[in-house]
């Protein structure tokens, strides 16, 4: 439990797959809360890439829980190591499984700066 429901799919091409049709698809079926759905790419035992899909927003440029969610599903697969860097569309993050545990590390952005008038 991450928190948050995501649907790994382990892909052997990322370009390949509409995104956007695919997680609507799976969203049909899914709970009445949705999910988030991340296309997983396995490069070698240490790096992953993703593409992600998350629920109420579309396709976002990066998802710290789903890059988590990614590398535990991975390991659990015996695909790669207990740690992995994961690279999103917006960068990367380093995540590590301890004692069945997701720790994330990498950077933070902010991308949008806005203001609330009431």
């Amino acid at each position: 439990d991450i928190g948050n429901p995501h649907l790994i799919v382990e892909v052997s091409a990322l370009d390949n797959i509409d995104l956007e049709q695919f997680a609507v698809n799976e969203n049909e079926n899914a709970s009445p809360e949705g999910i988030n759905v991340h296309l997983m790419k396995v490069d070698d035992y240490s790096n992953i890439r993703i593409k992600t899909w998350e629920r109420g927003v579309g396709i976002t440029l990066a998802c710290g829980s789903g890059a988590c969610a990614a590398v535990y599903a991975a390991w659990k697969k015996g695909l790669i190591e207990n740690n992995a860097e994961v690279k999103l569309e917006k960068g990367s993050l380093h995540i590590n499984i301890i004692n069945n545990e997701s720790i994330m590390t990498g950077p933070a952005e902010i991308s949008y700066r806005g203001s609330l008038e009431i």
